[in-house]
């Protein structure tokens, strides 16, 4: 069993998608978080999972910080 958190991100909670993303978090990179229309974002390092579970493989992806828990 993997304890990694799985997240589904709206299509407006990242960057540059179509979509909802179901997405398990293995690194979340704040040193290089920046500043778009007043709202942080966040690299986010993890693997695309469809809605079985079943991986489709490592993403790096853009994502509103405050989407995700700290």
């Amino acid at each position: 069993m993997n304890a990694q958190p799985v997240v589904v991100l709206a299509e407006n909670d990242y960057r540059y998608g179509a979509g909802p993303l179901r997405l398990r978090v293995e690194r979340i990179d704040r040193t290089e978080e920046f500043h778009l229309d007043g709202e942080a974002w966040v690299t986010v390092h993890g693997t695309r999972l469809r809605a079985d579970g079943t991986e489709l493989g490592p993403i790096r992806v853009l994502v509103r910080a405050a989407r995700l828990r700290r």
